[in-house]
């Protein structure tokens, strides 16, 4: 499970945009995962004692990310979903 928690009020990441954006490629769970991570690495490379990721670290993150799961993987694992009749969130 991915949690994305409000800390203070200098956020400028939109949690649904960032999902939009990132619908133009698929993602898995371990990608969104490693998508935050090098977000926060990025963060880290500008100020080693940032506060907080914002918006232009996870858009330079997801512009650098190539997705491994492929279109018939993505087909599997809705063929999956549907035959087990899993809802998704």
């Amino acid at each position: 499970m991915l949690v994305i928690k409000h800390v203070g009020d200098r956020v400028d990441v939109e949690v649904d945009e960032l999902s939009s954006l990132s619908h133009a490629k698929p993602l898995s769970g371990a990608e969104i995962t490693a998508v935050c991570r090098e977000a926060a690495v990025l963060a880290m490379e500008e100020n080693r004692l940032a506060a907080h990721v914002s918006r232009r670290h996870f858009l330079a993150a997801l512009e650098q990310f190539r997705p491994r799961l492929t279109s018939a993987m993505m087909r599997f694992y809705e063929e999956y979903r549907t035959q087990c009749g899993v809802l998704s969130l």
